[in-house]
């Protein structure tokens, strides 16, 4: 009777082991994803900086060049313009 007692304690502690195993297996792995797609984030954020540091715009009136984050044109307020792509 002990013996029987035994082994069903042991499959509930096997059970046990194994649903713990894997809550904190999907756990990590749900955390590794969250901050691959924080630093997603981040390289698209560092990358869009850099892009309108490097870019500049062109005034199709007036010929001026001005930064890409200017919705107009600082000399003849046109809003047209053309995008001056620096070549690597």
């Amino acid at each position: 009777m002990a013996d029987i007692a035994v082994q069903i304690m042991a499959i509930f502690a096997l059970m046990f082991t194994g649903i713990v195993v894997a809550v904190l297996w999907f756990t990590h792995l749900s955390s590794k994803a969250d901050n691959k797609k924080e630093l997603d984030k981040r390289k698209i954020e560092v990358m869009d900086k850099h892009f309108e540091e490097m870019v500049t715009v062109e005034c199709s009136y007036c010929g001026a060049t001005y930064p890409s984050n200017a919705t107009r044109c600082p000399i003849c307020g046109a809003n047209i313009r053309k995008l001056i792509v620096p070549k690597a």
